[in-house]
């Protein structure tokens, strides 16, 4: 278990944070087994690695000290916590992280860092450097279900652009386009991505998208619904609450 100390329990001068590592199946539960400092953790995230082998902790300040930045200061740690006690600090460009995220095999994470246009950047299990997509305005990241594609692509106040890569090829393999998406997800079989526009951001146009790793749009081409709240891809099937109900071509049940 991990508990953190962050910007909850400090003033808006303090930005030395501190993540606590409990071991559950020790008889003593109140003594933490090691900490983490993150000196810069008014803010604290924390990713594990699927196999729970490692742990990433993304702590950041709520101010930037050279005023070059309206979103603070950001640092990333890489901590092993079975099979070594490796830690070090992961490269961060510009002090600004924009995602992180692990692939589900546990073998390989990727980071988002840097100002737009932001560098995205492959690193393996143990934290060395692989590989890097590029220099393009990305912020998020969104990994298939089976590892072998990731959707690197750039919403919020960015054009929604999006790049698909094969992780096993480590080679570009379609891109597309999905403005002002809010929901961006991968259906269970890692065959497409749906992507979302959603009420919370506009109050016209929302509708649902759905693309093949190619950037192929097999659906989304001009249905809009009165009022879209929210999405989840299941199986061949797309529920979702609004004023209209739509089913992929073919589904059963």
């Amino acid at each position: 278990m991990f508990a953190w100390q962050c910007a909850a329990t400090m003033t808006a001068d303090e930005d030395f944070g501190t993540v606590y590592a409990y071991d559950l199946h020790n008889k003593s539960e109140n003594k933490q087994k090691f900490m983490i400092n993150c000196p810069k953790g008014q803010e604290i995230l924390t990713r594990f690695s699927p196999t729970g082998h490692a742990v990433l902790v993304w702590s950041s300040t709520l101010h930037d000290s050279t005023g070059k930045s309206y979103y603070g200061e950001h640092m990333l740690q890489y901590v092993q916590i079975f099979g070594g006690r490796e830690r070090q600090h992961v490269p961060v460009f510009d002090n600004l992280i924009q995602d992180i995220a692990w692939v589900p095999t546990g073998q390989n994470f990727i980071v988002v860092s840097g100002n737009q246009p932001a560098t995205a950047t492959l690193y393996d299990k143990d934290c060395n450097p692989m590989f890097e997509f590029g220099k393009r305005y990305r912020n998020t990241i969104r990994i298939c279900p089976f590892s072998q594609i990731a959707m690197i692509g750039g919403f919020g106040n960015l054009t929604g652009e999006v790049d698909f890569w094969s992780l096993d090829k480590l080679e570009q393999i379609g891109k597309t386009k999905a403005y002002c998406s809010v929901g961006i997800e991968w259906s269970p079989d890692g065959q497409h991505l749906m992507t979302s526009v959603l009420y919370e951001r506009v109050k016209v146009d929302n509708m649902i998208s759905i693309f093949t790793p190619s950037g192929k749009k097999l659906f989304g081409k001009g249905e809009n619904f009165g009022a879209h709240f929210s999405s989840l891809a299941a199986k061949r099937r797309i529920i979702h609450k609004a004023r209209l109900e739509c089913i992929l071509p073919g589904s059963q049940g």
